[in-house]
This record gives C-alpha cells, structure tokens and sequence, in this order.
C-alpha cells in the first residue's frame, strides 16, 4: 500500500490517500471551516465518516504544540522536553556595576536621548530664539531629570574661568513653617569633593539673559591665534570693526552642555582657552561644529575681551558671577536630600562586587532546582501521556498541511513548575515545513481518539 500526502494552501483542505497499486481504497481530508478543525474518512464507495471534529477554541485551549524538539511520531520524553525547557530558563543576569558615587559617573550613564544630535535641543537656548529668559528658566525647572541640566557660565572674578553648574532646583515650601530659603533656585557647581560635599550656589539671576554683540575671530582663526599666543595669554582681543576673519555674534549668559561633553568639564574650573582646545576643541574633532553651533558661538564670546572701558580695564560682557549661600540646617538638609535623590549609592543603597557575585550565584542554584523540579514534572508527564493522542494519519498530514493553520492564534505552552500550563502568551503556529506533535495538557483526557 501506498500512501500519498497533497498539501495546499491555506483555508483549503488537504488529503492523503492511500492506494494499493493504482486503486485507491481510502482517503483522508484534513479540512478547516468555521465550526473547527477535524478529519474526514472518504471510503471507496465515496462514503463520508468524520473521525472526530473539534472547534477552533477547544483546539487551542487543550492541545499544545510542541514542533521543537519533539519528532512528530512519539510522546514527550524526559530528554526532550528538558531540552525544551531549557529555552524558558532566563539567563542570569550579569552583576551589575556599581552605582555612581559622583555627578560625572551619574551623568555619563543616563540614556543620551538625542542620540548624540543636540541642535534641536540647543536651538531653544541660542540667542536667536523667540523664548524669553524667564520662559526658558522656568522651562528648565519644570523638565524631569533624565538629562543632564548642566550649564556652562563664565566668571571674571578672581580670574576669567568657566565653570559647570547643574541640576537647578526650587527650593519648595514645607508644610512645617516657612524658611528663608522658600521658593529660591539653587545649583550645583562642579562634581562632588571630598565628605561628599557639593558647593550649593544660587541659581544667577535672568541667567539666559542675551549678551550685547561682540565682535570675535573665526573658528579657524581663533584656533590659530589660541596656537600662536603665548602660553600666558588668558583671552583675546578686543577686535576692531574692520577686523578681518571676524564676525559679530550674541549668545546667552549659560550655555546648556550636551551629554557627550559633560564629562570633560563638570570637575574643574577652566580658564577660557582650556574650554576652548578641551570643549570645542572636542566637538570640532567630532564633526558636530554645526550640530553645537550654540555651544560654539559660546566658546568664541567667552574668549574674547569686550571694548575697552573708558579707564582703559578689560571688560567681560559674557560675565555672571555665582554667590553661593551659607547654608543653615534646614538648607544643609535639602541639599543632602537633593544629592542622595541622584545618588542613593551614598546612603549605603548599594551592594559590593562580592555581594553582587554571591546573589548572582544564590540566583543560578535556584534556577538549577527549579530546573531539576521542571524536568521530573515532564517525565511524570510523559509517562501518563498516551502514546498517541491522534491518528497516526492525522499528524503526517497535520505535518505536511500546518499552513492551513497559519492565521490561528493560539496558546503556547511556556515550561513552568506545573506541568503543561496554559500561558497568555500569544504567537501564530509556525509555516510549513516543521516537525509538529499535538500533546494534550496535563490530566486532561483527549478529545478524540483514533
């Protein structure tokens, strides 16, 4: 006897038949309607017998398909449904590195959310835009904290610097009575000292308020005239009207730092030309002269002297002095609050590398036991599973003829410490060819038999 499978495409039924030289004695349909999923006899006398029918929903509720490991003409075994198992066992987590205990570290791993492209982000703060200074401070303390809010400001006093100052904050009002540090903003400068101590400053008044216009070099001449001056020349300038490789431009008195530079400032004070070759000089070297043309522009202002004033001194219009306040116990206590809010690690919130390494192992010997609970639960499975829940005939063209299936979506089985659970999890059955076997879930009887 001789047995031929035909499968076709989906929604149309498939057939097996099986002959005896060039007779056929019998035929078998596998069909798919809308009243469910069954299998049809065709006899030599064209007499139609359904071996059994089941709905759609039946179907996806009490069967499983397990097409992975399984080979299509035998019952889950220990071996093989540890294999399959295995794949639902999640891999143990890596140990994680320790928290920050800084503002760089803190800074340095937060999610850069312009992917690396920061002109819409600057546009707002360049001295061209319509936002107002109150409407961009305000903006500012309003924005959630998953960038790094750290400005770039320029002091003349003591001597002409820049430095970093970041995360602006409302002192908010407390229900316990007023102080006399109600509604100020205050920052930070620079990174965290030895103590764990960050000097608290008061955020500068009309801090992105527009400098007067000044005339300064050129990117590439002020590269040259920064490589060609001595090494005790702190700034440039002051340039004539008609000074050629020159331009006149405007800027904001804080500039904000894109993620990618933070790092190379938030620590140190920076005379004008050690911002220019460190800060600049970076953004040049990665092409994004363009992209931080804000941040350049910057650069350029603060590197340049003003017109000289009638008595002949410097003058410094990009110029916002930081007063930073003498905290009281109340303000101490909020600053603290602030900085353990960025960093928990300074609380103690924290596990060492040697913690961290003996729950990852604590981790693994759990999984291990789980896993060696799973796999007795399949063999006791196995073991009371008949040997063939369907029709041999059923499951050679349920194989061949699996695309007829395709648009169901049904349950998937996922291995857990109860054998054969019903998961919520959703997926559509796999296209043809695949190696598919129908096994009932535990305890449940099966809806047919052969």
């Amino acid at each position: 006897m001789r047995t031929k499978l035909r499968s076709s495409p989906p929604f149309e039924s498939s057939v097996v038949r099986h002959k005896i030289g060039s007779i056929a004695i019998q035929t078998q349909r596998l069909f798919l309607d809308n009243r469910g999923i069954g299998l049809d006899h065709v006899g030599r006398r064209s007499l139609i017998t359904t071996s059994f029918r089941l709905s759609l929903r039946r179907f996806a509720y009490h069967y499983v398909v397990t097409s992975l490991f399984l080979r299509r003409d035998c019952p889950p075994t220990h071996n093989n449904m540890a294999q399959a198992n295995a794949l639902a066992v999640p891999m143990v987590p890596p140990i994680p590195p320790p928290r920050p205990l800084n503002y760089v570290d803190h800074y340095d791993r937060m999610i850069d959310v312009f992917n690396g492209t920061y002109s819409s982000f600057l546009a707002k703060f360049g001295p061209e835009s319509d936002d107002q200074p109150a409407a961009l401070r305000d903006s500012v303390l309003a924005a959630e904290n998953n960038i790094p809010k750290v400005f770039g400001v320029f002091q003349s006093d003591p001597t002409p610097r820049v430095s970093f100052i970041h995360r602006p904050t409302k002192f908010a009002p407390s229900l316990t009575g007023a102080t006399t540090w109600d509604n100020e903003i205050f920052g930070f400068l620079g990174d965290l000292q030895a103590g764990n101590q960050v000097n608290l400053i008061k955020w500068p008044e009309d801090s992105f308020r527009r400098t007067i216009m000044l005339r300064v070099p050129n990117v590439d001449t002020m590269d040259a005239m920064w490589a060609a001056a001595d090494a005790n020349t702190v700034m440039l300038g002051p340039f004539a009207g008609n000074a050629p490789n020159t331009s006149e431009i405007r800027a904001r008195f804080l500039c904000p730092i894109p993620q990618r530079y933070v790092r190379l400032g938030l620590s140190r004070h920076m005379t004008p030309r050690i911002f220019w070759t460190d800060i600049v000089g970076q953004v040049i070297a990665d092409g994004a002269q363009n992209d931080c043309s804000v941040l350049v522009n910057f650069g350029r202002m603060i590197c340049t002297y003003g017109p000289t004033a009638a008595n002949g001194g410097r003058t410094y219009p990009m110029n916002k002095p930081l007063v930073s306040p003498v905290p009281d116990q109340v303000l101490g206590d909020r600053k603290w609050q602030w900085v353990t809010l960025d960093l928990p690690a300074l609380l103690g919130r924290d596990h060492t590398s040697f913690e961290a390494a003996v729950l990852q192992q604590t981790a693994v010997f759990h999984q291990a036991f789980q896993q060696q609970h799973t796999d007795a639960a399949a063999e006791r499975a196995a073991a009371r599973a008949p040997p063939r829940p369907f029709p041999m005939s059923f499951l050679k063209l349920l194989h061949k003829s699996i695309a007829c299936v395709v648009p169901l979506w049904m349950p998937i089985c996922l291995p857990s410490t109860t054998p054969w659970p019903i998961s919520s999890v959703k997926m559509p059955l796999p296209r043809c060819p695949v190696l598919l076997t129908l096994v009932p879930a535990s305890r449940t009887p099966p809806l047919c038999r052969p």
